[in-house]
């Protein structure tokens, strides 16, 4: 069984289009009202909401590109920590965010230190809870930003060396220029930074 939900922060989402699409293909996306809350909050109560064996979810200004083929994959896969290809908008056109070949991508890792993966991210329910609650820790320790929880988790699991790239283009990436990416750039260095630094140490 496959969770996927969706944190609902603005009016003007996703919601409606991914719901309609993720029936299509026999899964239903989960709306997690968390106008006014931190999504380190929103990631809580979601995965402790839902009993399925694995989890994930999408952005509420991204969209879903999952087929019944590559969710029966990632299912059959069953692995702990998994995540795919997308699609990343630049100025001229939408392009893939990784390559789609497996050595090419197993370079494009070992040049970029600590590559921390984009959505589609499936997790292990019960890792993914155990891993909030070591994010928690370390956001309340460093004092970092609770929005930041996602990319701090992806990058404990990088350091874990727990992640599965499965090649497969399963996500649409807006790319917005008010997203966390964008408004928290000192804040990812200094986490990158912090995670590199355990890396080499």
């Amino acid at each position: 069984m496959m969770d996927f939900h969706m944190l609902v922060t603005k009016d003007d989402n996703t919601l409606e289009t991914n719901s309609t699409y993720l029936a299509t293909c026999g899964l239903k996306l989960r709306p997690i009202d968390n106008k006014g809350k931190s999504v380190l909050y929103g990631r809580i109560k979601a995965y402790n909401e839902t009993n399925a064996n694995l989890v994930s979810y999408i952005n509420d200004d991204d969209y879903s590109m999952l087929t019944k083929d590559s969710i029966e994959f990632i299912r059959v896969l069953n692995k702990d920590a998994l995540f795919t290809n997308s699609l990343f908008k630049t100025y001229k056109a939408w392009i893939p965010l990784y390559s789609t070949n497996i050595l090419e991508y197993k370079k494009e890792y070992e040049d970029r230190s600590l590559l921390c993966p984009h959505q589609t991210i499936v997790l292990r329910r019960t890792l993914a809870i155990d891993l909030l609650k070591e994010t928690q820790e370390l956001i309340k320790s460093k004092d970092w930003d609770e929005n930041s929880c996602d990319f701090v988790l992806r990058n404990i699991v990088t350091n874990k060396n727990l992640w599965y790239y499965y090649p497969e283009i399963t996500y649409k990436w807006v790319n917005q220029n008010n997203g966390l990416h964008t408004t928290q750039v000192s804040l990812n260095q200094e986490i990158r930074k912090y995670f590199k630094q355990l890396k080499t140490s």
